[in-house]
């Protein structure tokens, strides 16, 4: 995917003229255009993750592990920031996911069973709008309301280790977002805190009565068996149930972000099921594979390279400049099997007063004197001196290549 055409950009060109640039177009109310500005606002906010081509065979790869494995994995897939946009070749990645279906359905000796790849349909560019659930609330302002059930939430294991996901993707040039968002958790939710969180799926009146915690049950595991893929299940038929069950006590789902910009939020309670499947249609697997992807980004071994900012000719889309945000360049190349190495250094006194930058957040490894390995989350923070200046990054995620000598 060429850098210059990063959806990133795009989509904040999308914000100052949305009826031209997205499929359908906003509503007009002052509501509908504070939500707009809102998800803009919180989108500019965000920490930028840009997915290489070549990384995302590794990354789908390592999505096909086993059931077990995957239910394993999704404790270390914490996402690195609180508020983060990352974003892919969407089209590459479907052909490579329909290849690796392929080889396993051979296998099983069902390829039958494979719907074909229909490419003519397959959506340009793909990218998710990350959000740690007590950040959106702080976003929202939504602690600032009197018995907010957010507030009660804020800092509980409920916010502080569930996260939001905002799918977008482009379509014949064209922005679109699913009306409906995944939760993810790092730890089971129960249902009734999800219901008692007014953001929850189709909940108007923070309901916790037996049969509304059923209907959201059944719901949740509708969320693992489309968040991580139904054809993905089909392979692992057999012990499906077992562990879907277990990915739907990670799982919830709610209106995403900007759909009180499109539509009012009578439509969306009067076509909750079919907002719900259509949603789940089109973000069938993502989850799956971004776990694999903070799992990635979160591989205690890697190696962060400077580049300098490379200069770009001025572009323009529908009569308007494209926006280019200066930032520093952090490339990623996952995995590293030897340790952290920096590969570039501008600087060679490395005691020198460093200019204020953000230190992405990452799992930190201390062995105690009995030589236990006990790992810990270190959030991410701000650091370094403010006068100096300050560092906005961009992270580009690479696959790292081994070189040959001689």
């Amino acid at each position: 995917m060429d850098r210059l055409d990063d959806f990133y950009n795009q989509l904040l060109l999308g914000f100052t003229m949305p009826d031209r640039m997205w499929v359908g177009k906003p509503r007009k109310t002052k509501f509908a255009q504070s939500t707009l500005n809102l998800t803009r606002n919180g989108i500019m906010s965000a920490d930028r993750f840009f997915v290489h081509d070549e990384l995302l065979e590794e990354a789908v790869k390592m999505s096909m592990l086993p059931p077990k494995k995957l239910v394993e994995l999704v404790g270390f897939a914490r996402p690195c920031m609180n508020n983060m946009w990352i974003e892919w070749n969407e089209a590459l990645r479907v052909k490579l996911l329909h290849k690796q279906y392929l080889e396993r359905f051979k296998a099983l000796g069902i390829e039958d069973k494979l719907e074909p790849l229909e490419e003519r349909t397959l959506p340009d560019k793909c990218g998710y709008h990350i959000w740690q659930l007590a950040s959106y609330y702080d976003h929202t302002d939504a602690l600032n309301v009197p018995n907010s059930p957010q507030r009660k939430y804020r800092h509980s294991s409920f916010s502080e280790m569930g996260y939001y996901y905002n799918s977008y993707s482009t379509i014949q040039g064209k922005i679109m977002f699913t009306p409906m968002s995944y939760y993810l958790s790092l730890e089971p939710m129960t249902t009734k805190e999800l219901l008692s969180d007014h953001t929850a799926f189709g909940n108007r009146g923070h309901s916790t009565r037996k049969k509304d915690m059923e209907d959201h049950d059944k719901v949740r595991i509708q969320c693992a068996l489309k968040g991580f893929g139904s054809t993905y299940w089909k392979i692992h038929e057999k012990i499906a149930t077992r562990y879907m069950v277990k990915i739907a006590e990670l799982m919830s789902v709610s209106f995403h972000e900007m759909v009180y910009s499109w539509f009012s939020e009578e439509y969306m309670q009067n076509n909750i099921q079919q907002n719900f499947t259509g949603s789940s249609d089109s973000m069938n697997g993502d989850m799956r594979f971004i776990v694999a992807l903070n799992c990635l980004i979160n591989y205690p071994h890697f190696v962060i390279q400077k580049e300098s900012p490379k200069v770009y000719q001025p572009r323009t889309m529908y009569g308007r400049r494209m926006p280019r945000n200066e930032m520093r360049i952090l490339t990623l190349e996952l995995p590293k099997p030897h340790g952290v190495t920096y590969y570039t250094r501008k600087f060679k006194n490395v005691g020198s007063p460093k200019r204020r930058h953000k230190r992405r957040g990452h799992d930190r490894y201390m062995k105690l004197k009995d030589g236990t390995v006990v790992k810990k989350w270190i959030e991410e923070q701000w650091v370094g001196n403010e006068e100096l200046g300050t560092i906005f990054h961009e992270y580009d995620l690479k696959k790292n290549v081994k070189r040959k000598e001689g």
